[in-house]
């Protein structure tokens, strides 16, 4: 919360119906009103949290790694971070729930996380009391309808409110979302969006990010000796209902007693912390950067925990634990640089494979029994002088299929990007010419032309 007074601006934090000053303190008295809604009041001591919970994310990057985004929340706005939700993939039985329980007795009680059940407009209107800390979210696949799920990630991602409609007709600003999303679910969300055929947003990426359940017991990579995995995870989630708040509740005491002293360092160590993420990583497009730069305000919350006594692991494990989920990510991208351009190569695949038959030879142009066609194949010399079979794809049947979904120009560069799409024109088009019986005058026409590569997995 920001006060303006006598042309000076003060922050302030108000937990548990305190208030918490970010750097100096206003020259006035701050009363708290009694119906400001609080969260239940931590039910242990910071040790006893540590010694029952923290101590899972010594041994277990992928808890480490939501650890520090949980921790960003309160970090966001006082040093203006970039903003980035956090999805726990995996199957059933594979910890995702268990991971996000972890994180939400951080703050409260987490016997249970909420789901996305419930309309739009109540799980937007329930988010909206939640500032400055996490919000752990279960099935995300249960939300209402995809659309409003992309709404909300990018209303939380740009820190924006929307404009309604009130009783009277009149426009009435609604509360900006600020928290820190965390959301846990089965699949990811390019492969829910495809189910509901909603289009595919390019920003979607720069804002939330994937850590998929690649770990030797799902989201785990250690558990105490002479456990198994599922005692483990059945242990921790009763003692996410039994010890819970003691974290948040430091966090918030320790971080504005130290303020200023945390301002310096983001301000002198933030770039060196994302170069860090990114050293030895191939990160050629914007959108992956943007997405580094939300990792790397983790990074830095999660040094800052650290540091003021919170989390009981090394420095250099949060960089670690970083750099495995970043390196995880960018493996899965087996064909483009973003999920979103992942999604536009698997829908063209799958385009030229389930209708291979509706492309003809170019020699078969003037054939009158074709119809229903996607386009036609043709061989050409490569740059190399051997030989390339290209689908030249009409571009009201790209427009229909693909356009529709990722928007024209986004998935052309994505094409463009993974080294699929084949242009000798200005822009993305190909042109070629027309097969004519002899006397006839040469005909040119424009495709977008696919290498056949786009059909194979590579020898690697």
């Amino acid at each position: 919360t920001r006060l303006h007074l006598d042309g000076k601006v003060f922050e302030m934090l108000v937990w548990c119906n305190k208030v918490h000053w970010l750097g100096e303190a206003a020259p006035c008295r701050i009363v708290v009103l009694p119906n400001i809604e609080s969260v239940p009041k931590r039910s242990c001591r910071l040790e006893e949290w540590q010694e029952n919970i923290g101590f899972v994310a010594k041994h277990n990057p992928y808890v480490l790694v939501g650890m520090s985004a949980a921790t960003w929340a309160l970090m966001a706005r006082p040093f203006r971070m970039p903003t980035l939700a956090l999805a726990l993939i995996g199957g059933s039985g594979e910890g995702k729930t268990t991971v996000a329980q972890i994180l939400q007795s951080m703050v409260e009680p987490a016997g249970e996380i909420e789901s996305f059940s419930g309309t739009e407009k109540g799980v937007r209107s329930r988010l909206q009391q939640i500032h400055d800390r996490p919000a752990c979210r279960d099935e995300m696949r249960q939300a209402e309808n995809m659309h409003g799920l992309v709404r909300l990630i990018f209303d939380i991602g740009n820190g924006a409110s929307r404009a309604t409609a009130s009783s009277q007709s009149s426009s009435v600003q609604e509360t900006a979302l600020h928290c820190g999303l965390i959301l846990a679910n089965e699949v990811p969300l390019m492969e829910l969006l495809a189910v509901h055929r909603v289009p595919v947003h390019e920003g979607v990426a720069a804002r939330y990010f994937e850590l998929h359940a690649c770990a030797p017991m799902g989201m785990f990579h250690r558990v105490p000796k002479g456990q198994a995995a599922g005692e483990f995870v059945d242990h921790v989630k009763g003692q996410c209902a039994k010890y819970y708040g003691a974290y948040w509740n430091a966090l918030v005491t320790r971080f504005s007693k130290k303020f200023d002293q945390i301002k310096l360092s983001f301000e002198s160590d933030f770039s060196k912390i994302e170069a860090s993420l990114t050293d030895g990583f191939e990160i050629p497009d914007v959108v992956t950067r943007r997405m580094i730069k939300g990792l790397a305000s983790w990074a830095f919350a999660g040094r800052v925990a650290i540091e003021l006594g919170l989390l009981k692991v090394e420095p250099s494990a949060v960089t670690e634990a970083l750099r495995l989920v970043i390196g995880e990510h960018l493996q899965r991208l087996k064909h483009a640089t973003t999920p979103m351009g992942e999604q536009v190569v698997n829908e063209v695949r799958n385009l030229i494979d389930r209708n291979a038959g509706k492309f003809p030879r170019l020699a078969e142009f003037h054939s009158v029994e074709l119809s229903g066609i996607c386009g036609y194949r043709h061989t050409v010399k490569g740059k190399t002088g051997e030989r390339q079979t290209l689908y030249l794809i009409l571009p009201a049947v790209f427009d229909e299929l693909i356009g529709q979904r990722f928007g024209r120009e986004a998935a052309l560069r994505h094409l463009h990007q993974s080294g699929y799409l084949v242009s000798n024109v200005d822009g993305f088009q190909r042109q070629v010419r027309i097969p004519q019986p002899a006397g006839c005058p040469e005909q040119r026409k424009r495709f977008y032309a696919i290498d056949e590569r786009i059909r194979f997995d590579s020898a690697n």
